[in-house]
């Protein structure tokens, strides 16, 4: 839903327990699992929906994208839980 798409990062975390650093980010960005949260994936979407990269994220985990090769611009990091899906905006600079 397009308020999804519009959650800021703070609201963003709150609701899904996943933390996202550095954003905006050149080289790399980091997406931490909070202690309580369910295990999911995480997907780098490109600005028009297209899938750039998966992983698997575990509760209490932190994992990493390489963003090095990427254009700059604006990206979509989509959380997806066996109960919910959230959504935010990554920029890559």
């Amino acid at each position: 839903s397009a308020d999804e798409l519009n959650m800021n990062t703070s609201a963003f975390e709150q609701e899904s327990g996943l933390t996202i650093y550095p954003n905006p980010a050149t080289n790399q960005v980091n997406l931490q699992a909070g202690s309580l949260t369910e295990a999911g994936t995480v997907t780098l979407l490109n600005a028009v929906g297209q899938q750039v990269a998966m992983k698997n994220i575990a509760s209490g985990a932190t994992v990493s994208f390489n963003l090095e090769g990427l254009n700059r611009g604006i990206y979509f990091v989509r959380y997806t839980l066996p109960t919910s899906t959230k959504v935010i905006q990554l920029i890559v600079k």
